[in-house]
């Protein structure tokens, strides 16, 4: 067990382009975690520039994320701000990368892990460990609020809604993650913390998105519910639930038909690779 540098990345991009999703906003944060300590980690970067897409934004995007015309003009293209990042990267020397759901991420900028760590360009899931990490949380969203971010956004007069507000809540939640393993006797590494972050986790509870339902633990579904759910995953039919939380939901279905359930942290095994 050793302290770890981890950045977290988060980018804003159009929405609803008929032309394609183009970048807007990249906004990254990087700091020293060590899992023994019950300190947030100070930050060691925080990065934040808007970004050129060349064409004019769709009225949606301004819209939903406020980011008008006027916003980006003269800012730097794709090209030149992910440089910039890579540079301030380069610098901080990061372990680990982290996103709240990578995907998203990896759908605009896929090099951009590599760029960023080629030795390990892969993403780390906050949103997956979450799951792992407190699974009997409500929506097992982050638990509880964060004073400490809020003061580290508040510090740095950063608009709460901004991709690099969005990073430091990513990297400062990893801390905690990486905190609530080692309390709970697993060892953490960058490559433990991988291991758990690519396995699915299960749900405790059926997710919002089941009307009947939604909020109930799994073992008191039917189990024409959980086999259903099965079927529908194998005939490739489109699901109802949200595509974040699909495999999930599916593996938990499966493991619900074996009688097998979502289980504290303490008690997890730890996934393949996690030695």
């Amino acid at each position: 067990m050793f302290p770890f540098n981890a950045l977290a990345v988060t980018v804003t991009s159009t929405h609803a382009d008929p032309l394609g999703s183009a970048v807007i906003e990249i906004g990254a944060a990087g700091a020293r975690v060590d899992p023994r300590s019950i300190r947030p980690p100070l930050l060691d970067l925080v990065f934040e520039t808007r970004v050129d897409p060349g064409r004019p934004l769709p009225a949606i995007t301004t819209n939903w994320f406020g980011v008008r015309p006027e916003h980006v003009r003269g800012q730097p293209k794709l090209r030149a701000a992910v440089e910039l990042l890579q540079a301030r990267a380069s610098r901080f020397a990061p372990d680990v990368l982290a996103a709240a759901y990578p995907p998203d991420l990896v759908a605009v900028l896929p090099d951009l892990g590599r760029r960023l760590l080629p030795e390990r360009p892969h993403w780390l899931s906050t949103f997956c460990l979450n799951y792992h990490v407190w699974p009997f949380h409500s929506d097992c969203m982050e638990p509880g609020a964060s004073p400490e971010t809020d003061r580290e956004i508040s510090a740095r007069n950063l608009d709460p809604d901004l991709p690099a507000s969005h990073a430091i809540r990513c990297v400062l939640l990893l801390a905690r993650q990486a905190r609530a393993l080692f309390e709970a006797g697993h060892t953490v590494t960058p490559g433990t913390l991988h291991a758990w972050s690519a396995a699915v986790p299960l749900l405790a509870t059926v997710p919002v998105a089941s009307r009947r339902y939604r909020g109930l633990p799994w073992r008191m579904v039917p189990r024409r519910f959980c086999e259903a759910i099965a079927e529908r995953h194998r005939a490739g039919r489109v699901n109802a639930f949200p595509p974040a939380l699909e495999p999930m939901t599916v593996a938990t279905a499966a493991a619900a038909l074996r009688g097998a359930y979502a289980v504290a942290l303490a008690d997890a095994r730890p996934p393949a690779g996690a030695v």
